[in-house]
């Protein structure tokens, strides 16, 4: 928790604008609110608010750096980071009473509080279990805060992978939320797969005319093991290893390309 982190925060944009992004087709965007205490999501675009009252919903825009020039400021602030670790900004605007539910990401987030009032409890790591409050809702079991706090304006919160948290709106409120991830193994060796496929290369295969007899044909044997594992280390040459890396970390996770990141392999 980092209190007054940002002296005389000013909000990105403001509600109404934020309310207008959302009804552009190309802007990803959603609505979470509780109809009779069931969890609700809803993705835009979206053509109206007025139905969802004065409590207990709230709107979300992701990839607010492609939109407001503002966002790439806050961004700056946050370099100490590379950009290839980068998700994006995100922006939820909620009224009292609104929030998301309580959730665990597998990513690192720095929540930044703008107008407003919200209180954010946060657990500690551990086996806790997850379950389908909605279809687009994937919330956590009740957790023990080892941090319950108010975030007022400009105040930070840094949440690491894998920690439970909640916020709840205590008052009309903007926060703004910087975002950090990093891939899993299995969708890397699948993107890896693919680039392989699309640039014709790992064609090569396993020569062994110095093989010995076999007296088990059913069996893998250690060596069998070695030299499979090594083929496909071989093919992870630097030159592979870079070109992927850069093609796959500077991918946007939407549609529309960022601005162009100079990265150094």
């Amino acid at each position: 928790m980092i209190r007054q982190g940002f002296k005389n925060f000013q909000d990105l944009l403001t509600p109404d604008e934020m309310a207008g992004l959302a009804c552009e087709e190309m802007v990803e965007s959603r609505r979470v609110y509780r109809d009779k205490g069931d969890w609700q999501a809803e993705f835009g675009p979206f053509e109206s608010y007025d139905h969802l009252g004065e409590n207990d919903w709230t709107l979300i825009v992701q990839a607010l750096n492609n939109w407001v020039p503002e966002a790439e400021e806050l961004l700056k602030c946050f370099d100490f980071i590379p950009r290839w670790r980068l998700d994006d900004v995100m922006v939820s605007y909620a009224v009292p009473g609104g929030g998301v539910g309580p959730h665990i990401d597998l990513y690192d987030v720095f929540i930044c509080q703008g107008s407003g009032r919200r209180r954010w409890r946060v657990g500690d790591l551990g086996p806790h279990k997850e379950f389908a409050a909605h279809p687009a809702l994937l919330h956590t079991e009740a957790f023990e805060p080892i941090i319950d706090v108010e975030l007022l304006p400009g105040d930070i919160l840094y949440l690491p992978p894998g920690f439970p948290h909640d916020g709840v709106t205590l008052e009309p409120s903007m926060s703004f939320s910087v975002g950090y991830r990093t891939a899993s193994t299995k969708d890397m060796v699948s993107e890896l797969a693919d680039h392989l496929i699309d640039k014709d290369l790992g064609a090569s295969q396993i020569n062994d005319p110095d093989r010995p007899l076999s007296h088990n044909s059913g069996l893998v044997s250690e060596q069998d093991l070695a030299r499979l594992k090594q083929q496909l280390v071989d093919t992870l040459d630097d030159e592979l290893v870079s070109e992927f890396s850069g093609r796959y970390l500077t991918q946007s996770k939407c549609e529309l390309d960022l601005p162009e990141v100079a990265l150094d392999f």
